[in-house]
C-alpha cells in the first residue's frame, strides 16, 4: 500500500465533504481490486486524527487485507458484537489513530448482517469520532469475503473509488447499483488517475519528435518541462 499524503487535494476535498459535514462512519469501496481503496482509506483516517478527530480504521478486505502488513500489525480473531472487537483494537494514542487489522480465521455469519455491523459501528463510534471501513470490491462476490455492500450500508456513506482509464463505466456503474440495493448511501466518488499521464510527459514525448531536426533545442525545452509544476501535475 503506497503511502497517500493526507494534505492531498483529494484527500482534504474527501474530508470536508464527509467528516466535516458530520459523517462518522464511511466505507471506502471499489468495483475491481487494485483501484486505491487501502491508499484511500489510510489517508482519511490520519486526516481525520490529524485534525483533532480521534479515528478507527478497520480492515474488512479479508480478499486483500493489507493494514496490519502496512503498520507491522498481527491480524487477529475477532467478531462483531463481542469483546474480541474492542481487544482487537491496536491504539496510537500520539496520532489519535487506532487500528483494526482484517479478521483473523474463519468469520461468523453476523460480517453478513447488517444490523449486526451498525450495532458495532455505533460501539465505535462511542469511542471515536470517526470509523473507517476498508473494505472488499464491490463486485467480487466469495463466501470467504465480507460483502462490501453490507458493510457500506452499516455506515453513514460508502466513497467509491474508480481507476481512470481502467474500470469501465459498466462495471462502476453495476458497483453502484449494488450498494444502493444494499442499503447503502453513496457519499461520493474519487478518480484515481494513477495511470494517467501529466501534460508535461506528453509534451515531452512530442519533442522527440524533433530531435533529428533540432535536438539541442528539444533537449532544453524537456528540462524546463520536467522543472515545472504546473504541467507535472497529474490530471
Amino acid at each position: 500500500m503506497i503511502p497517500l499524503p493526507i494534505h492531498n487535494p483529494a484527500v482534504e476535498d474527501i474530508y470536508v465533504r464527509t467528516v466535516a459535514q458530520g459523517m462518522r462512519s464511511i466505507a471506502v469501496t471499489a468495483a475491481l481490486p487494485g483501484e486505491g481503496v487501502s491508499t484511500l482509506a489510510y489517508a482519511l483516517a490520519r486526516r481525520c486524527a490529524a485534525g483533532g478527530r480521534p479515528s478507527l480504521l478497520v480492515d474488512l478486505n479479508l480478499g486483500a487485507p493489507s493494514v496490519g502488513d502496512r503498520l507491522a500489525l498481527p491480524r487477529r480473531h475477532w467478531q462483531p458484537l463481542e469483546d474480541s472487537a474492542e481487544g482487537a483494537l491496536a491504539r496510537f494514542p500520539r496520532t489519535g489513530l487506532s487500528v483494526l487489522t482484517a479478521p483473523l480465521g474463519e468469520i461468523s455469519p453476523t460480517f453478513r448482517e447488517t444490523g449486526a455491523l451498525r450495532q458495532q459501528v455505533a460501539r465505535w463510534v462511542a469511542g471515536h469520532a470517526v470509523v473507517i471501513f476498508d473494505t472488499a470490491p464491490v463486485t467480487v462476490a466469495r463466501e470467504t469475503l465480507i460483502p462490501a455492500p453490507i458493510a457500506a450500508a452499516a455506515t453513514d456513506g460508502a466513497i467509491l473509488v474508480v481507476l481512470a482509464g481502467r474500470t469501465p463505466d459498466t462495471t462502476v456503474a453495476a458497483a453502484g447499483r449494488r450498494l444502493r440495493d444494499q442499503g447503502a448511501e453513496i457519499a461520493g466518488a474519487v478518480l484515481n488517475d494513477r495511470h494517467q499521464p501529466r501534460l508535461a510527459d506528453e509534451l515531452t514525448r512530442e519533442t522527440h519528435r524533433l530531435d533529428r531536426v533540432v535536438p539541442g533545442m528539444m533537449a532544453s525545452l524537456r528540462r524546463r518541462l520536467a522543472r515545472s509544476t504546473l504541467l507535472n501535475v497529474r490530471i
